[in-house]
């Protein structure tokens, strides 16, 4: 089973927390489900402008605000 790389994604002032390999979000239900690795062409979240800041965040070391 491939994991999740979770990493931070930035457009402009937003912050979000998506995996770098398929672009989900992530979510509570997700945190530990399949990686289906896609290109970067087809990453969610790089299609919707965001850019990976290119740093690790493990799902244990979230902040709740």
């Amino acid at each position: 089973m491939q994991q999740h790389n979770w990493v931070t994604f930035t457009k402009g002032r937003i912050h979000v927390t998506g995996c770098a390999h398929c672009g989900q979000v992530l979510l509570p239900t997700n945190e530990h489900t399949e990686c289906f690795k896609v290109s970067m062409d087809d990453n969610l979240l790089a299609k919707k402008g965001f850019r990976a800041s290119g740093y690790l965040v493990t799902p244990g070391s979230q902040r709740v605000a």
